[in-house]
């Protein structure tokens, strides 16, 4: 059975940098609740930013989502 995932994109990376921000708690949560969470490699750079999270690029965005089920935008 394939873990439940979060991928971040676009704005939402910034979650993923440890900042205070809205998504931030339901991050920790759902990392606490065995979650896999990925951000988006791209979207970090465009934005200077930098992640301890699993970084992926859109190749590896594509197999992901390709090997899950459901996908909620």
């Amino acid at each position: 059975m394939i873990a439940d995932l979060a991928d971040l994109i676009e704005d939402a990376v910034y979650a993923a940098t440890g900042a205070p921000t809205p998504l931030a708690e339901a991050l920790a949560d759902a990392a606490a609740r065995g979650i896999d969470v990925h951000v988006l490699a791209p979207d970090l750079a465009a934005r200077g930013l930098h992640s301890d999270l699993a970084a992926v690029d859109y190749a590896g965005l594509v197999e992901l989502l390709a090997a899950h089920e459901r996908a909620v935008h």
